[in-house]
């Protein structure tokens, strides 16, 4: 199958959730035992008090003398002594070292909980940027979306850029798609013309379900399954079924969504024309590209198959004739791709130089070999799970893909953003052309501020006058200021005097 799909919006949201429960639990366990040892030291700090309380009402009862009641022998004298000098030095020192302790174990508890608050607020601040960044983005977005919505009106008769703006956003809201691209695909259905509007709208919700089960992007997703609809002349109600097929191409071989939708349109058409089916389609390429081939190879050798039959060699009508066939298509609908490719291959007795003969182009050859021989029974295989397939076999895939954490998550951020860009943007977007319809138009503005330009000029250069004066006054001053103090006082009380 295709790589996993992945969401991110600036991290990896699944792992993250992943890396916060266990971030809680480790909070959980370690403040349990923070809790359990607090307890334990206080339970010790107590019998540590308690312990030198009784010291010191022993050294009081003795007296703190050799004259002990302890006994009357000189070994119990010794003893109380003993017993009283230990109590002097050891009961201070665990009374302190019990006050030491329960202080480091409250400094311990508060750094702790300063570090927990600290995890939660970074994780709130970086969500809160991720906001502020919508609410910057949403004024431009919002222009975007407006001119997207007026192109998705002009190929919908009948459709306001109201009401085609709200089912842009609810398609985006409900498959977790960018706005912008959401209304991308919708233009591109009716651009397609898979229907009216609400067929158009129905197509492509089932082309998102499409494009979130194979992480391909909904204008691709569309433009496939149209495409299919219109080469095999299907009606729009067939969506579902086909999107299943593609599906099934993609999870039994190595085929990417993305590229097969461009280069579909080489194959599928040329494939109709001579009675090929699309699960057919879908079968060859499957297999084709399991052996290890890349999506745009795959595609060239199976249009070389296609190639081969559609222009055939004279070897290969040849081969027609003698299995009976007068053409390509009688063929095919007899024996059916898988059939007809085992008649082709049976004929050259496995000699790959008389199959060669059969296909001249080199990548049809290639393809043959790729779907005959030991690889025909799984070519045949795929076929038949694509013809088995119902359409909801693509809800469901949809559905385990859509219930996933990662896009929970960053689903309710794509519909926080539409709702900045479609309200809070288009409000800044209708105030600012409100208050240039107030000024009397944008001519009006460009007027103004041509008249104004002189008057500024001229402004400009007063205040630099200005400017100017002050800084010379500044100057004046403080010579001044120079001058008064190299005046003494002496020299003050001579000039009076001998005024």
């Amino acid at each position: 199958m295709s790589e996993p799909i992945r969401q991110e919006l600036g991290f990896d949201a699944a792992q993250a959730l992943a890396e916060l429960a266990k971030l809680d639990q480790v909070l959980q366990s370690t403040d349990s035992t923070l809790n359990k040892f607090a307890q334990d030291l206080r339970d010790f700090n107590k019998i540590g008090r308690d312990t030198a309380r009784v010291l010191g009402t022993l050294n009081k009862r003795t007296g703190g003398t050799t004259n002990s009641p302890l006994g009357d022998t000189k070994a119990q004298t010794a003893q109380a002594n003993a017993l009283i000098d230990s109590a002097n030095k050891i009961g201070p020192a665990v009374e302190r070292n019990m006050r030491q302790a329960a202080r480091s174990t409250r400094e311990l508890t508060i750094s702790w909980e300063t570090m927990s608050r600290v995890v939660v607020t970074q994780l709130i601040v970086r969500t809160m940027s991720q906001i502020r960044d919508a609410f910057r983005a949403s004024v431009r977005e919002a222009l975007e979306f407006e001119r997207a919505i007026a192109r998705v009106t002009t190929i919908a008769p009948g459709t306001s850029i109201a009401e085609a703006g709200v089912a842009a956003r609810n398609l985006s809201d409900e498959f977790n798609i960018d706005l912008l691209d959401s209304t991308a695909g919708l233009y591109q259905a009716l651009g397609n013309q898979v229907g009216d509007f609400a067929e158009s709208l129905e197509f492509s919700a089932t082309a998102a379900r499409f494009a979130k089960a194979t992480n391909a992007e909904l204008k691709d997703s569309v433009d496939l399954i149209s495409g299919a609809l219109k080469s095999f002349n299907l009606d729009v109600t067939e969506a579902e079924r086909l999107a299943s097929i593609f599906f099934v191409a993609i999870d039994e071989g190595r085929i990417e969504a993305n590229e097969l939708a461009n280069t579909f349109g080489r194959v599928g058409p040329a494939a109709s024309q001579i009675g090929i089916g699309i699960e057919e389609i879908a079968g060859a390429l499957a297999q084709i590209s399991v052996q290890g081939t890349k999506t745009s190879e795959t595609l060239t050798q199976f249009r070389g198959i296609v190639i081969g039959l559609t222009k055939p060699s004279e070897a290969m009508q040849a081969a027609l004739q003698q299995m009976g066939f007068a053409t390509v298509e009688q063929a095919i609908q007899t024996r059916g791709l898988s059939g007809l490719l085992n008649d082709l291959a049976d004929s050259t007795s496995g000699s790959a130089r008389a199959l060669a003969k059969l296909f001249p182009n080199v990548r049809g050859l290639g393809g043959a070999l790729g779907l005959t021989g030991e690889n025909l029974r799984f070519f045949a295989s795929n076929i038949e799970t694509a013809r088995d397939i119902t359409g909801d076999f693509i809800n469901e895939k949809f559905d385990t893909v859509f219930g996933t954490q990662a896009e929970q998550l960053t689903g309710s951020f794509n519909k926080l953003k539409n709702a900045i860009t479609t309200e809070f943007g288009t409000s800044v977007v209708q105030t600012g052309n409100d208050l240039i319809a107030f000024a009397g138009g944008i001519e009006n503005v460009i007027n103004f501020g041509r008249a104004a330009t002189p008057a500024v000029v001229k402004l400009g250069v007063a205040v630099g006058g200005l400017a100017i004066s002050l800084k010379g006054a500044s100057f004046a001053a403080g010579l001044l200021r120079n001058n008064l103090a190299g005046v003494t006082t002496a020299g003050l009380l001579t000039a009076i005097s001998a005024a």
